[in-house]
């Protein structure tokens, strides 16, 4: 099958399923209306963790403050601007890297330019609490690149799959190098690194996805594209986890002094931090867990409220990339998409 026929045959998909959708339901926003009675209590009690997670930071920070004020704080413009353009830079190469997952399933790959757009547009969505939302945007975006939302639903959650793995093989591997005062990781820990490239054997890999499909009642695509694909979109993963735990050492070090955290503990922390975000499916993007997770991480190498402003001042920062990049993705000309 040539990539035309590809395209037109998941052109077709997505029609379909649209078509489908209609058959069943009796209006186009059906779909999160039916969860609206179940998601009610839960975006009550997501809201109620995030304020209670941000009450726990801010006391943290008032009850610190003498050693807050006391702190190296300033403010480096050009190292917070460098460190946002590096940021940038690697979510844009996550987007290739999704591209690379879409490729994997045996699929037409849209443009660069079509990726970006969806995902970029649809990022902020996650700050409403309920999963349903962000999946939602991704399937009203993936009309206009043509792809079907089988097709998206199944490369976001092996695109996030190899993206957590790449994480923590990441942090196996920088284990004796990192300096994390409040999580003691054995000396042999770096031996397991290399073993996280069994999770990405598509035996592994389709039984998790198929998983997944079946909790979130979702259709899902089988990975056509082999380990050694698979394997190789790991460790690319694992390049983008190093360029942002740079990227946010360049951040904390733009805002205040801390000599007495090395770089590779800063890109370790982050990397910690986001999974700990990513697995706290309740928390709207890993809301107040991540916080508190970076605070608890840089609480033994800074006081503590100091840690806790850092954490807050990172959600800060990582929301004005994401905004960055959403007007990066407004300003492509439509017939780019």
């Amino acid at each position: 099958m040539t990539a035309g026929e590809r395209t037109e045959k998941h052109g077709a998909d997505f029609t379909s399923s649209a078509a489908r959708t209609r058959r069943t339901e009796p209006a186009a926003v059906s779909w999160p209306a039916q969860m609206s009675g179940r998601t009610t209590w839960q975006r009550v009690l997501t809201w109620i963790f995030v304020a209670g997670a941000i009450g726990a930071l801010l006391y943290v920070a008032q009850r610190d403050l003498a050693d807050v004020r006391a702190y190296h704080w300033h403010l480096r413009p050009a190292l917070l601007v460098a460190s946002m353009l590096l940021e940038i830079g690697v979510l844009i190469a996550g987007v290739y890297i999704w591209s690379r997952v879409i490729a994997g399933l045996n699929s037409s790959v849209a443009s660069m330019a079509s990726l970006f757009r969806m995902w970029a547009l649809s990022n902020p969505i996650r700050y409403i609490p309920g999963s349903v939302w962000q999946l939602f945007a991704y399937g009203k975006f993936a009309g206009e690149a043509r792809l079907s939302r089988e097709l998206v639903f199944s490369s976001l959650m092996m695109h996030i799959w190899l993206s957590i793995w790449g994480a923590v093989a990441l942090v196996l591997a920088l284990s004796p190098l990192a300096v994390l005062p409040n999580i003691q990781i054995p000396s042999w820990a770096p031996i397991l690194a290399p073993a996280v490239l069994i999770v990405a054997h598509p035996a592994v890999f389709n039984s998790s996805l198929r998983l997944v499909a079946k909790i979130l009642r979702r259709d899902a695509m089988k990975w056509e594209g082999g380990w050694r694909m698979s394997a190789g979109i790991l460790v690319m993963n694992c390049g983008t986890w190093a360029g942002a735990g740079l990227a946010f050492a360049m951040f904390v070090r733009s805002i205040v002094a801390v000599d007495t955290v090395g770089t590779i503990t800063l890109v370790a922390v982050n990397a910690i931090s986001f999974v700990a975000g990513y697995l706290a499916l309740f928390a709207p993007a890993g809301l107040g867990v991540r916080e508190v997770t970076t605070s608890l991480l840089l609480g033994g190498a800074l006081p503590a409220g100091v840690a806790v402003l850092v954490a807050v001042a990172a959600r800060i920062w990582i929301v004005a990339v994401e905004l960055a990049c959403a007007l990066l993705a407004v300003a492509i000309p439509r017939r780019q998409v």
